[in-house]
């Protein structure tokens, strides 16, 4: 089966040393979770705070048989505020709030369904720089999101907690 997440991976591997930018207020990256499940993360240095900006994409499957399509697409966007403290000469602990925005559908020949959740989180982590320009961080974002799912027929609401790492 087709892996956009994994030649989107790759791909970005060879453009990112070309696309960093030179001044030091901007950052942009990979947010990586695994193969199937990543994102893009922009940052921009504020006079107190970093304002990041987060899309990820968590998975696309799709199956077109004979009479059966089963589909499946999984996307998410966060917008928040990072602070940083220094704890070291090149490391930094960052914290921040964010708001959180997902989308997921799944469909086949006789249902579709959509989630869709809003939520808000918790960024708690460390960055440690790296030679070129380069920023290595390890985070963590706990979170609590609002649940829509339904489709036609009916309408769920739930509330869920969990870590985005």
């Amino acid at each position: 089966m087709f892996k956009p997440p994994f030649i989107l991976f790759v791909l970005f591997l060879f453009v990112y040393p070309t696309s960093q930018t030179q001044a030091q207020d901007r950052e942009f990256g990979i947010r990586l979770a695994n193969l199937q499940n990543f994102g893009l993360i922009y940052k921009k240095n504020k006079v107190s705070h970093w304002t990041r900006w987060h899309a990820s994409f968590a998975g696309l499957d799709a199956d077109f048989s004979e009479d059966v399509f089963n589909g499946r697409l999984d996307l998410g966007f966060s917008v928040g505020k990072e602070k940083r403290k220094a704890v070291g000469e090149k490391m930094n602990f960052i914290h921040g709030s964010q708001f959180l925005l997902g989308l997921s559908l799944r469909s086949n020949n006789s249902n579709f369904n959509g989630t869709t959740s809003l939520g808000y989180g918790y960024l708690i982590g460390m960055n440690l720089e790296l030679p070129n320009s380069f920023v290595l961080s390890l985070e963590t974002i706990p979170r609590i999101n609002v649940v829509f799912n339904g489709n036609s027929d009916f309408l769920n609401t739930s509330i869920s907690a969990d870590f985005n790492s």
